[in-house]
């Protein structure tokens, strides 16, 4: 409050370290992205924030993923990277803090920052001006008002070398999409009827799949929707899938921040409140044990379709295909033996 501006770290004993050290104007997350809520909190006791996260490539995706949601909430925010391999607990322990501050004072303006690590990654070359264009549409999009939009559209067109006018209706489309239209059909198809509560295996299925969104591509191909169709696990699948689409990566708190309210941002939000007490040792056996039962699910539908083809057979008197189909069958229920 005293300075107007905090320091944001992200883990715990880092901040520690600093306030220790002499740098107290300090916040972390607390093991977790930071959250739109978050600067929400922040805005309320100072004006800009400085991200003082390490300089590996998990820390500037971390800033890169922060830059829309201060944009959204309209609050100055900076970035100042450490040297690689050091963290802000070994760094002001080395230096002390006068080098530290020195470091905050030298930090740049956050939109400034994602832009030059987008032309460090891509160049400037038209093939790579297009992929920063589609990069920074969440940025542009995510301005909290036209003036802001279009300030922040007209400098990063001048920028690359393109035309406003040509990012803003990017922008545009994108948004007009609507969101997902999936999802929001089963929203409404739910509304009318009532979604069937979660059993225990579909439960923990979203837990797994909220929590550990890096494997979301192996619960997709052994096809846990097929598990949660018809409920609100399978609006939260849909919206994970989504943002994956729209991202190479997304966190448990952004899928919440994405949701809208209803039954199913309250379940991820109870999925987050209780993960705070959660092991999370022995997650890879926990995910080959998820994928197992997930392969054994497949079978029994599999089985029961033949079922229902088998029967269609007799009816037909195909005995061709019947014949075909009792193999199949009989393969299943083989395979099916090998989960007892």
């Amino acid at each position: 409050r005293r300075k107007r501006k905090a320091v944001i770290v992200e883990g715990n004993f880092d901040m520690i370290s600093l306030v220790q050290h002499g740098c107290s104007h300090v916040a972390a997350p607390l093991g977790t992205a930071l959250t739109s809520s978050q600067i929400r909190l922040l805005a309320k006791y100072c004006d800009e924030a400085i991200l003082l996260f390490d300089g590996d490539e998990a820390g500037v995706k971390a800033a890169m993923r922060a830059a829309p949601l201060f944009l959204a909430e309209q609050m100055i925010a900076r970035v100042a990277l450490l040297p690689q391999g050091e963290d802000p607990d070994t760094y002001v322990r080395r230096n002390g803090v006068g080098k530290l501050n020195e470091l905050l004072d030298s930090s740049a303006e956050l939109a400034e920052f994602v832009l030059e690590q987008l032309v460090q990654t891509y160049g400037l070359t038209l093939e790579g001006k297009s992929r920063i264009a589609e990069e920074v549409r969440p940025l542009v999009a995510a301005a909290a008002s036209p003036l802001q939009r279009s300030v922040i559209a007209a400098h990063f067109a001048e920028k690359l070398g393109i035309g406003t006018d040509q990012l803003e209706a990017s922008v545009d489309r994108k948004n007009n999409q609507g969101g997902f239209p999936e999802t929001v059909g089963l929203r409404k198809k739910q509304k009318k009827q009532k979604a069937q509560p979660l059993s225990s295996a579909q439960r923990r299925l979203v837990e797994f799949m909220v929590l550990y969104i890096q494997f979301f591509e192996e619960l997709e191909a052994k096809n846990i929707r097929n598990v949660l169709e018809g409920g609100i696990g399978e609006i939260v699948y849909l919206q994970i899938k989504k943002m994956l689409a729209d991202a190479t990566e997304t966190q448990p708190e952004e899928v919440l921040q994405a949701l809208p309210d209803g039954p199913e941002r309250k379940l991820v939000a109870d999925i987050l409140i209780n993960a705070s007490q959660a092991n999370t040792s022995g997650v890879k056996e926990e995910l080959q044990e998820i994928l197992s039962w997930l392969d054994l699910q497949n079978l029994r539908q599999r089985s029961h379709d033949l079922s229902i083809e088998i029967e269609k057979a007799q009816q037909g008197d195909d005995f061709t295909a019947l014949g075909q189909l009792l193999q199949e069958k009989q393969k299943i229920e083989v395979e099916m033996r090998r989960f007892r």
